[in-house]
């Protein structure tokens, strides 16, 4: 590919292709419908432009019939799924600095978005920005994977115990915000000027039990 082209890591299309899977679809020939070879997805470092993932998103949602496709994928991660930088998230010495690690580092899984974190007296939130010239490629459907795996990440190294305060998204979904506030615990608003999701500070910064710093700086 050239220097250029956004792309996302080719592990992501392969938790793409679970989800596909499990609504009993053939994962393997919506791939190749994109042009892609799930094969060559499983080798290591692999990535695939952002055009050819569009394509699998629009497919994955139009075959399985479910707009709301984003929260399956987010079923079925796992921390290896993103290699090392999965295992460093579950790391973290908390939640914020999960959140901080997502931002700067975030480019490894996609960089076709800019993350960043804005922090206030009281509240955290992250924001997942389609990049400048490719706002086209972005749709709700993998922004809602992407929020919604990112909040799987963060049950999981909370043990549970932590929900956001809001989710807001650019796009919407005509069939409304409910399945995502189910999955998510709180409300959720589309047409907004930001992919957010925004946390109660103190909520984040506890220190978690299996942190390790080490791990986590690698």
């Amino acid at each position: 590919l050239p220097l250029s082209t956004p792309t996302s890591l080719g592990s992501w299309v392969l938790l793409i292709a679970a989800a596909i899977d499990s609504y009993q679809l053939n994962s393997t020939q919506i791939l190749k419908d994109a042009g892609l070879d799930l094969e060559e997805l499983r080798k290591p470092n692999s990535r695939i432009s952002a055009f050819s993932l569009y394509l699998v998103w629009y497919s994955a949602v139009e075959k399985s019939q479910d707009p709301y496709f984003g929260i399956r994928v987010a079923q079925h991660y796992q921390p290896n799924a993103f290699s090392a930088l999965g295992m460093a998230l579950v790391s973290s010495r908390n939640l914020h600095d999960a959140l901080l690690r997502c931002a700067r580092y975030g480019y490894v899984i996609s960089d076709a978005t800019k993350p960043y974190v804005e922090e206030s007296e009281d509240e955290i939130s992250i924001f997942i920005e389609p990049k400048d010239g490719i706002e086209q490629l972005a749709n709700i459907y993998s922004m809602s994977a992407i929020i919604c795996v990112l909040f799987k990440i963060m049950l999981t190294m909370s043990n549970e115990n932590v929900r956001p305060k809001a989710i807001y998204f650019i796009e919407s979904i005509e069939q409304g915000t409910g399945p995502l506030e189910c999955f998510f615990g709180c409300p959720v608003y589309f047409n907004s000027q930001h992919n957010q999701v925004v946390f109660d500070k103190k909520s984040i910064q506890t220190e978690l039990p299996f942190a390790n710093s080490k791990l986590a700086s690698s």
